[in-house]
């Protein structure tokens, strides 16, 4: 369905998105993911908007980058750069907030988030690792 607002921690499954033009806040992974997770399923491509700093990379046919939008006017976003866009859909993909309260307090990540956190185990469980 079109005008779906979603955030990355919602997504279940990029099929819903096929047709449709997909705007993704965020340009770290999340939202790298989303774009490519749904121009694979369907979708026609989009737009990755990007708060201080695009990637530059090669991205496929129909994906390009944008910088931050500054005001939606139906489906229309207009970026800080003076361009516009229409989409059928904005996905937030603006970070990641750590949450695991089935896990004991003296196990949880005990600072803020950050992309590589010294001796987490597939950036879950804290291990001490050995020397050697």
């Amino acid at each position: 369905s079109s005008g779906i607002n979603a955030e990355y921690g919602d997504f279940r499954n990029a099929r819903e998105f096929a047709g449709m033009r997909i705007l993704t806040v965020g340009n770290s992974y999340s939202g790298e993911d989303m774009i490519l997770q749904t121009k694979k399923f369907g979708a026609k491509g989009g737009t990755i908007s990007y708060r201080s700093k695009g990637t530059g990379f090669n991205w496929p046919e129909g994906i390009d980058e944008r910088p931050l939008v500054t005001k939606f006017e139906g489906r229309v976003a207009h970026f800080a750069d003076g361009s516009t866009g229409e989409y059928d859909t904005v996905i937030l993909s603006t970070g990641y907030l750590v949450h695991v309260p089935f896990m004991q307090w003296e196990y949880r990540l005990q600072c803020p988030t950050i992309l590589n956190v010294p001796d987490l185990y597939r950036g879950v469980v804290w291990t001490p690792m050995s020397e050697g």
